[in-house]
């Protein structure tokens, strides 16, 4: 029986058996001869469904060589401008529902280029409907890329559900419908990015793990949901001027997951309370089912006495509910202990199972937890410190100011502010 993956965000470390690969659905060395027609020759693919043929959607600089064959190699962004492309293909096949989803390769040889660094870029994104794809453009400007600038106005305007790209700055991006999921730094700007995704089906709001790699080293898991019914047309993109991009080594696979894992989402990253204010939330999600099992995780605060409320304390997987995620809120203790302005403790997951449950023995990583302080610390307010926040600024001024101006005449509701 197929399992069903919810999603993610890897805030935490987690336990992450072995995949082991199925079918290779298509591959592509592009080893061919060169041209401006990338589909000229179906020389170097390979896989079930090969041949297939490309869709070059955007070539920036209005030339054919924006996209081209050139040494056995994919050169895009060929000149000024960038270029999208796509696999006119719909990744939905029954090989990819039979498994446990589909895994995407490509090796980003170089990005020539120095300027603006975090948007000369090249990747991929899945989850396009073939409208979408066909109307991927420009990063820059544009309001229907794969992926957009990071420093544009179009930031939040993307068509992929899921992009990652490598720039030369030497990050990775995750991108979901152009929000930036994360940012994470390798050390370099070019290599192999892969990404294992979790699937059940293809249905809209049907959730979506995503297992991010980088020349074979697993740099996160992220989330996310199909925003289409039945639309997995997978893009390519990549931005630079002059020489352009070179890429390497399409591949798309299936690939089975033999076990279950807990998934800890803290909203953007971390978790950060303040005492007598803002709360924060937990959510955690496993990706299949306990069964006969119930699969317990309770949640303590280390530090004795404790600093923060954790509600529930404890939440409870089965069969019949293991496909919700259970949301957890985090709320700061409001002592009068004089503490630092921020201080710290950390929440301990413990998984508690039948030894037979594929999740028996599995261990999940502390929880940092950053606490803000509503007295002040161990000092109390400074004696400047009108109105209270903590900070000594211009607030602060305009405050004394605004006293000083209502109290310029006798009144003993005043505050006097004359020296002593």
């Amino acid at each position: 029986m197929k399992q069903l993956f919810f999603f993610c965000l890897a805030a935490v470390s987690v336990f992450l058996p072995a995949y082991s690969q199925a079918d290779v659905l298509f591959l592509d060395t592009f080893d061919r001869p060169d041209n401006t027609d990338i589909d000229a020759s179906s020389a170097g693919m390979s896989g079930l469904l090969a041949p297939l043929t490309y869709q070059e959607v955007w070539e920036g600089s209005g030339l054919p060589t924006s996209i081209q064959i050139l040494s056995n190699q994919l050169n895009i962004a060929m000149g000024p401008g960038m270029s999208s492309l796509f696999l006119d293909h719909n990744f939905i096949d029954n090989e990819i529902l039979e498994a446990d989803g589909f895994s995407v390769s490509l090796t980003v040889v170089s990005i020539t280029s120095a300027d603006d660094q975090p948007n000369r870029f090249a990747g991929f994104g899945v989850g396009n409907t073939r409208d979408e794809a066909m109307a991927a453009q420009d990063s820059f400007d544009s309001l229907t890329p794969f992926r957009p600038n990071t420093a544009r106005a179009n930031q939040g305007v993307g068509v992929s559900d899921f992009f990652v790209d490598i720039a030369l700055d030497q990050n990775l991006r995750i991108w979901s419908n152009g929000n930036l999921l994360q940012t994470i730094p390798v050390g370099a700007s070019a290599g192999t990015i892969t990404v294992d995704f979790l699937v059940s089906d293809f249905n809209a709001s049907s959730p979506v793990a995503a297992v991010v790699y980088f020349d074979g080293i697993q740099q996160t898991i992220q989330s996310f949901t199909w925003e289409h019914t039945g639309a997995n047309y997978i893009g390519i993109s990549g931005r630079t001027p002059a020489a352009g991009i070179f890429l390497d080594n399409l591949q798309i696979t299936t690939f089975t997951h033999p076990l279950g894992i807990i998934l800890v989402n803290q909203t953007e990253g971390t978790t950060q309370v303040r005492e007598g204010s803002a709360s924060d939330e937990l959510t955690i999600s496993i990706t299949s089912s306990p069964m006969e099992y119930p699969l317990t995780i309770t949640l303590t605060d280390k530090l004795n006495p404790a600093q923060v409320i954790i509600s529930p304390s404890e939440v409870v997987f089965t069969a019949e509910n293991w496909m919700t995620p259970q949301t957890i809120t985090i709320t700061a203790i409001d002592d009068s202990d004089m503490e630092r302005a921020v201080h710290e403790t950390a929440i301990a997951l413990t998984v508690s199972t039948d030894p037979a449950s594929l999740y028996f023995n599995y261990a999940l990583s502390d929880i940092p937890v950053q606490i803000e302080e509503n007295d002040c610390g161990s000092w109390g307010f400074n004696p400047a410190d009108f109105n209270l926040d903590c900070q000594v600024n211009l607030e602060d001024f305009a405050f004394f100011v605004s006293e000083w101006i209502a109290c310029s005449w006798p009144n003993p509701e005043c505050q006097d502010f004359r020296p002593q």
